[in-house]
């Protein structure tokens, strides 16, 4: 099955990327950010253990287990990056860090571009096997509340996600 997937930001984003200056940001293309597939499949991964969990929810019912697997080899996200279509500038986003290591904590500063709430990002979810419709939107609906991105137990990168089946190319062909 494949699902044309649209996320509009309604909290900022971060970026993900480490960079030369100590801050973190986004790679890009032609001047415009981009998000790798990697990125989102992280996201599915840590929803999907997440729900897995939570009864009621259809990836409960599908009794998901080995989903780390399944979304390795059964999810494929195109284009590979994903372009973000920014709805304002490129910013900077200055904020704690707590880092604990062998002598105790410390607080350092962590600095990360940061693209505005209202940017949409859209790209495609191939999937293979006994994956649903109804589970795909299960998994994105979640990142209203979860996040996409760094800093999410912050409330960053979270989205409202519109998720639509698209007929199957080789079916349009037969």
């Amino acid at each position: 099955m494949e699902f044309e997937v649209w996320l509009t930001l309604v909290s900022p984003l971060l970026g993900t990327v480490p960079q030369e200056d100590g801050t973190t940001g986004f790679h890009y293309e032609n001047g415009v950010p981009v998000l790798p597939a990697y990125v989102v499949k992280g996201f599915l991964k840590e929803v999907i253990g997440t729900l897995a969990k939570v009864a009621g929810t259809v990836t409960f019912r599908k009794k998901r287990k080995a989903f780390k697997k399944m979304v390795a080899r059964q999810v494929e996200i195109l284009p590979d990056p994903v372009p973000i279509s920014l709805s304002g500038p490129v910013g900077k986003l200055t904020r704690p860090l707590w880092v604990s290591d062998s002598k105790g904590g410390r607080m350092l500063i962590a600095v990360s571009e940061v693209v505005p709430v209202g940017s949409v990002l859209g790209f495609r979810v191939r999937t293979i096997g006994d994956i649903l419709e109804e589970e795909v939107r299960e998994w994105f609906a979640y990142g209203e509340k979860y996040g996409l991105g760094r800093w999410r137990s912050g409330g960053y990168g979270r989205f409202k996600a519109e998720v639509k089946e698209v007929e199957d190319v080789g079916e349009r062909e037969n």
